[in-house]
């Protein structure tokens, strides 16, 4: 059994993808602890956002609010300045506030930082960051914490766990019948795009940003062949576009009263700035979570089934770089966007026999595509999770899904919710496993809010449950002595 430090000083991090390198550096930064990340890649911080992009897949926020800590929000623009022609970005050195820069620079810089507060953390003598290049597959408890198991048998004790997940790969919701390089389930893989003719017809299914980022791979790698992307709306992402400072006039009252009433409140903030919506979608994004909060568990369902599509292609939008190319391919009629579901899918030889039916429509059509990319939303719902450690946590009761099935359920805190709503002390995750309590919870800026308070969290635990050790080890004491 690996120990590093005191076990009352052990923290485990399960998963090394932003959240988790997020809540280790704070952690590290703020307390005197030892930190124990469980990530299988061999660097902290990359996760699926940005260990596996390519040059040409930006990321979707400007340069000058990317910064890993809260508080510099620059940071990450001046550490590219200055690090990104040396690493093979030479456009890095003219950015500005508004640049979109490589997603493979900004997973360097986010390692970077990392090493450099474990780095001081150990000259300091206040702290050690461990990292498992295995994956966590059970958690138990023991006297004073838990112990995470990992694949190859090994296991680690700490007072705290956090479990920082990320997000999940796509879980297909059709049937699909055979094997083969025709279906990629991975958007982020190698072979997402290996050995695919240039003049190939190509499916993916999903419209959203991961869609974005696979067509400007397959540009980028020279396909010339028509490419095709559905989902249920067939609705793309709306582009960037400037904004301004705004706070609108919207708050828990309106949020209180219903979907329809806040919408309607929306509007009349958007009128009133002269039909900018960027604005006001971007002036809610401090208060998004406690508006989502103040719903109704039935005007969260409400909002789920007719709004989300809408929102989520105001809110998640494509920089303008990446907008032109895609509005380039579809006036050239490479690419085509449809309202439409997928009903089967069957991988025949080197191809993919594709039954789908349009929105609206009755009739269904079949396709023949050289490969089918899935491009839709993570699996989010830990009632069907592939995730062994989640699978495993939900087995023994230290977690349950969130009512709305987005993940699981937590406090206010962070902290987990055992099977029957209890929080468990010690245990507490990050990130997109909290998308049902907080909905604002994958994008850089907010997952920095959440480490924040996380970090302070955990730390207001371990003095707390290192006070309760030294106050039983004195009435012990006492005893003894009487």
């Amino acid at each position: 059994m690996l120990r590093a430090g005191s076990f009352e000083s052990n923290v485990a991090i399960v998963g090394g993808g932003f959240s988790g390198a997020a809540i280790a550096a704070r952690l590290l930064r703020s307390s005197q602890v030892n930190v124990h990340v469980i990530e299988e890649r061999p660097r902290l911080g990359l996760g699926l956002a940005y260990g596996d992009a390519q040059d040409c897949q930006i990321l979707n926020v400007p340069a000058g609010r990317m910064g890993f800590w809260t508080e510099q929000p620059t940071h990450f623009l001046d550490w590219a300045k200055l690090h990104g022609p040396q690493l093979g970005w030479p456009e890095a050195q003219v950015a500005t506030v508004e640049s979109y820069l490589p997603r493979r620079l900004y997973g360097c810089y986010v390692a970077s930082v990392v090493d450099a507060v474990a780095e001081k953390a150990a000259i300091k003598s206040e702290g050690e960051l461990v990292h498992y290049r295995h994956r966590a597959i059970a958690l138990d408890q023991v006297a004073g914490g838990y112990r995470v198991t990992l694949a190859d048998g090994q296991s680690i004790d700490a007072a705290a766990v956090v479990i920082a997940t990320g997000n999940n790969l796509p879980a297909p919701a059709w049937p699909i019948q055979g094997q083969g390089i025709a279906y990629i389930g991975n958007p982020w893989s190698e072979d997402a795009t290996a050995h695919l003719d240039s003049l190939a017809p190509v499916l993916i299914i999903g419209a959203g940003l991961t869609m974005v980022d696979v067509v400007l791979r397959l540009k980028q790698e020279g396909h010339r062949g028509r490419i095709t992307a559905i989902s249920r709306h067939g609705l793309l992402p709306r582009t960037r576009g400037e904004t301004f400072p705004s706070t609108p006039a919207i708050g828990v009252g309106d949020a209180m009263k219903g979907v329809l009433y806040l919408l309607s409140a929306m509007r009349a903030a958007i009128a009133r700035q002269d039909g900018d919506w960027r604005s006001v979608i971007d002036g809610l994004r401090p208060t998004t979570n406690t508006l989502w909060q103040a719903l109704t568990l039935v005007e969260r369902r409400r909002f789920l089934r007719h709004v989300r599509p809408w929102w989520e292609v105001h809110r998640h939008r494509m920089p303008e770089e990446s907008a032109e190319t895609i509005s380039a391919l579809i006036a050239e009629d490479r690419l085509s966007v449809r309202a439409a579901r997928i009903v089967n899918i069957e991988v025949v030889g080197v191809n993919a026999l594709v039954r789908l039916q349009p929105r609206g429509a009755q009739r269904q059509e079949t396709h023949r595509f050289a490969r089918v990319i899935n491009c839709t939303p993570g699996q989010s719902d830990i009632a069907r999770t592939s995730n062994p450690l989640l699978a495993d946590m939900r087995r023994k009761g230290f977690l349950r899904p969130d009512p709305l099935g987005l993940g699981a359920d937590c406090n206010g805190k962070g902290a987990l919710l055992k099977k029957r709503g209890e929080a468990l002390e010690g245990l507490f995750a990050i990130g997109p496993l909290l998308l049902g309590n907080l909905f604002e919870a994958t994008a850089v800026p907010d997952i920095r809010l959440q480490a924040d308070a996380l970090a302070q969290s955990v730390g207001a635990f371990l003095g707390s449950a290192s006070a309760s050790r030294s106050g039983n080890e004195e009435r012990r004491s006492l005893e003894v002595s009487l």
